[in-house]
């Protein structure tokens, strides 16, 4: 389990980020833990960010389970889903 930038007991440098920012975070951390793929389970922020998680490094997550998704707006819950829907449809490896 992780905390993001300025949750719980991470330290918050002041800077704003993104959920893609936070996606590559994950990954980097995976990757340090020598994790190949995982299960990813979140909730509220974090929903957000197992979105781009999926979209970005859809390789590294073997199943994802979110709650509360929270979107900035309906534009980008449209722009986010439209994305997700893509990547759920298009041929590709048969995903393990």
């Amino acid at each position: 389990m992780l905390d993001y930038r300025g949750v719980g007991d991470s330290q918050n440098d002041g800077r704003p980020f993104t959920m893609t920012e936070l996606a590559d975070e994950v990954i980097v951390l995976s990757e340090a833990l020598k994790l190949e793929r995982s299960d990813v389970i979140c909730y509220s922020m974090g929903s957000n960010m197992a979105l781009e998680l999926m979209l970005r490094h859809p390789g590294k997550v073997k199943r994802a389970c979110s709650s509360l998704v929270i979107q900035a707006g309906m534009g980008a819950f449209l722009q986010t889903m439209g994305r997700l829907r893509y990547w759920l449809t298009v041929p590709g490896p048969p995903r393990k």
